[in-house]
């Protein structure tokens, strides 16, 4: 029998697996347990959650992000400007987030941009062993990867390589400002780009059944939801700068959706 590892034991755990669902179970607690009247917050407003940060303020940025060693960033007057994170700037706050909108808008200042969903902390070593990363070029090319450890090279990686190439058809050099808004609804992620209030691209993906990213995509099954910014290090033959971008703003909405009943946290 699996025993609690604190002085707990003999107490009833409400198991939730979404910030949403954490959210009612918490209220029905009280309902049940505390006042014992189960209309009493019938009336509480119930909203998304719903966070935005434009990186204006530094003490903000090192409350809600961590950056991992070696990445070069900067807060500037029209945003965070970041280069040389091989792992990515990981928010800090949205792990309980399971179906959720994100929306930010950023421009290319060389070579490509690359954003992740999904992302799952091993809290024990401070470090992400699961993502699903986007990578856009300034020339339009997008690449899905999956970081993932315990592959067969036994390795935390992107993988696979090389990973598909999908064009796009549009130009993002010069620097010009696009948006992106990627929606997680469970295993189904949609990635759409829009240029001056205009969508341009939109592409779904599902990984779970995918000949080329299922073996990595379903090596964690308890997945996260913090979210992130990637770009790839130096040249590796002039020393001149890799992959450089600028994210104006981020805004991360839930989705209130049907939770399954696979538990990721509790309370007691």
């Amino acid at each position: 029998m699996l025993q609690t590892l604190s002085d707990l034991s003999g107490k009833k755990w409400h198991k939730y697996s979404s910030m949403s669902e954490y959210r009612s179970e918490l209220c029905k607690w009280f309902e049940e347990e505390i006042f014992n009247d189960k209309n009493l917050l019938n009336n509480i407003k119930k909203d998304s959650i719903e966070i935005e940060d434009h990186f204006k303020d530094l003490d903000r940025f090192l409350k809600l992000w961590t950056t991992f060693p070696g990445t070069q960033w900067l807060l500037k007057s029209d945003g965070l400007q970041f280069a040389n994170s091989y792992y990515p700037i990981i928010s800090n706050s949205l792990g309980l987030l399971k179906n959720y909108e994100l929306r930010f808008k950023a421009r290319i200042e060389h070579e490509r941009i690359g954003w992740i969903v999904k992302g799952t902390m091993d809290y024990r070593r401070n470090f992400p062993i699961f993502a699903v990363m986007f990578n856009l070029s300034e020339n339009g090319i997008l690449k899905p990867h999956i970081l993932c450890e315990g592959t067969c090279d036994n390795k935390l990686d992107y993988y696979p390589k090389p990973p598909e190439e999908i064009k796009t058809n549009l130009d993002l050099s010069n620097p010009r400002e696009f948006e992106v808004i990627t929606t997680c609804k469970n295993d189904d992620i949609t990635v759409s780009i829009k240029i001056n209030e205009e969508e341009k691209f939109t592409q779904n993906f599902n990984f779970t059944t995918d000949s080329n990213y299922s073996n990595y995509y379903n090596k964690v099954t308890e997945k996260h939801g913090q979210i992130g910014f990637r770009c790839a290090g130096w040249g590796p033959e002039t020393g001149e700068w890799g992959e450089v971008a600028t994210v104006n703003w981020v805004k991360v909405r839930e989705i209130e959706q049907d939770e399954s009943n696979e538990s990721q946290g509790s309370f007691v």
